[in-house]
C-alpha cells in the first residue's frame, strides 16, 4: 500500500479554504490541529513553494488544478485564495461530456460514478518525486532471496544489498533505517518489525506498489463528517450559499524503488457536488535485513511526509 499524506492534506486544505462553521472546524482539526485560519493557509502556501523549488538534485513537483463546471459561479475571494496560496490553476469543463471527463482522469484517479450531472467542481492535487540514492546499491549485489510474507508464506524477491554507515535506530520492537537521496533533503525511512533478524549489512527488496482508493470512510473516522452530509455541509465560502457538499475524496499513488533510487507520484481529488433539490538517535552502524513486511515513509528534511505505506507482498 502507498498513500501521499501531503497530497491529501493539500487537497483538503483547498476544500477547507471555502468551508465555514463546523464544516471548516472539522477539516482544520484533521489536517492542522489547533492552527488558526491564517496559519493553515500560510503553511500550505509555504509547502507549495518548497515543493516547487528549482535547481534541486532531485525532482519534486506539485500542482493544484481546479476543474469547474462551465458557467458555474463561485466567489472571487475563494478563487483568489486558491490562486495566491495554493498556486491553483483553473480549468472550465463540462462534466456531462465524456471526453472532458477523460481529461480529468488523466490528472486524478476517479471511480466510475464519481462524476454525475450535479458535479460542480473537483479540487485536485498532484505530486511527483524522483531521486537517486546518496549511496546507490550495486546491481551486481542484487540477488534472489526469500521474503517472508507471513507464517508459512514466503516468496523469492530481488533483494538489494549495500554496506555503508546509514542513519539507524532500534528498540525492542522495531529497526528503523534511513536512506538519504542526493543532497540529503529527502529521506526514505524503513520501519522493520523485529520478528525476524538480518544476517549482515543492509538488504532491501526492490519494490513497486500502486494504490487507488476512496478516502471517504477514513476521513469520516478522523472527524470530517459535515462535509459529506447534504444537510450539514457548509461551503458558503466557495459560492456564498450552502449548495455544495463533498461527494467523494479519491486518491491514487505509486512508488518504485530500485538500486538507483525511487520514483513516486500521487494525486488526490475532492469532488464537490451540487446538493440535489431534495437535499531518534541515528549514529550507529547495524544490520538491517528487510526480508518481511515493513512500513516506509518518504519525507523531507522539514518533516513533511510526501509518501508512506507498507510492503506486505511483492509481485
Amino acid at each position: 500500500m502507498i498513500i501521499s499524506p501531503i497530497s491529501i492534506s493539500i487537497a483538503l486544505a483547498m476544500c477547507y479554504a471555502g468551508a465555514k462553521n463546523s464544516t471548516a472546524d472539522q477539516i482544520s482539526k484533521a489536517i492542522a490541529g489547533d492552527a488558526t485560519n491564517n496559519e493553515i493557509l500560510d503553511y500550505f502556501s509555504s509547502v507549495m513553494i518548497q515543493l516547487n523549488l528549482r535547481n534541486k538534485s532531485y525532482e519534486l513537483d506539485s500542482a493544484n488544478r481546479i476543474y469547474v463546471q462551465e458557467k458555474f459561479q463561485f466567489l472571487q475571494n475563494y478563487k483568489q485564495i486558491l490562486t495566491d496560496k495554493f498556486q491553483g490553476q483553473f480549468k472550465n469543463i463540462d462534466f456531462i461530456n465524456s471526453g472532458a471527463v477523460a481529461q480529468v482522469k488523466t490528472f486524478v484517479f476517479l471511480y466510475k460514478n464519481a462524476i454525475d450531472g450535479l458535479t460542480r467542481m473537483i479540487l485536485t492535487n498532484a505530486i511527483y518525486f524522483k531521486g537517486t540514492w546518496e549511496y546507490k546499491f550495486e546491481k551486481g549485489q542484487t540477488k534472489q532471496k526469500t521474503f517472508y510474507l507471513a507464517e508459512n508464506r514466503e516468496q523469492k524477491v530481488p533483494m538489494m544489498k549495500i554496506k555503508n554507515p546509514f542513519p539507524y535506530y532500534e528498540d525492542d520492537q522495531v529497526q528503523v533505517l534511513g536512506l538519504h537521496y542526493k543532497s540529503q533533503e529527502v529521506v526514505l525511512y524503513v520501519v522493520l518489525p523485529k520478528e525476524r533478524f538480518g544476517l549482515n549489512n543492509v538488504e532491501l527488496p526492490r519494490f513497486k506498489i500502486e494504490t487507488e482508493l476512496s478516502l471517504n470512510n477514513a476521513l469520516k473516522q478522523l472527524g470530517i463528517t459535515d462535509a459529506f452530509d447534504q444537510q450539514s455541509a457548509d461551503f458558503s465560502g466557495m459560492t456564498g450559499s450552502r449548495d455544495l457538499y463533498v461527494s467523494d475524496v479519491v486518491h491514487k499513488a505509486f512508488i518504485v524503488t530500485s538500486e538507483e533510487g525511487s520514483e513516486a507520484a500521487a494525486a488526490t481529488g475532492v469532488v464537490m457536488t451540487f446538493m440535489s433539490p431534495n437535499g531518534g538517535n541515528f549514529d550507529q552502524l547495524k544490520t538491517f535485513h528487510a526480508d518481511h513486511p515493513f512500513f516506509y515513509t518518504l519525507a523531507t528534511r522539514q518533516g513533511d511526509v510526501l509518501f508512506s505505506g507498507t510492503v506486505a507482498s511483492l509481485d
